[in-house]
């Protein structure tokens, strides 16, 4: 049996009726319905973790493949560092800054 049948034989199973490990029913979207939204904001849960990120790039000139190409990539990003901050919401003793250098070759 192929898993994408076994798939469609477990959402089948889970739009029909309640579980058996607990007391609630499992509804999934429709095609039509498919969108999240939220109400009410306040009994959202927090999030333990966040992550910021950043990449610095260097733009690199580049050559047509064709002579008589219209239009082509005449830059291309080549990523020199990538920097991130992990923050912890409930201990800020995890929370830290990672950074990492690459070294650029020139062309």
């Amino acid at each position: 049996m192929s898993s994408l049948l076994q798939f469609e034989r477990k959402i089948a199973v889970a739009r029909n009726g309640l579980s058996k490990n607990n007391d609630c029913a499992t509804r999934l979207p429709s095609v039509d319905d498919k969108w999240l939204e939220f109400g009410n904001h306040c009994n959202k849960e927090r999030v333990p973790f966040i992550i910021y990120a950043d990449l610095e790039c260097i733009l690199r000139k580049t050559e047509s493949d064709k002579e008589d190409a219209s239009s082509y990539a005449y830059q291309r990003h080549e990523t020199f560092s990538i920097g991130y901050y992990v923050r912890c919401a409930d201990d800020d003793t995890l929370s830290s800054y990672y950074n990492t250098f690459v070294v650029i070759k020139d062309v």
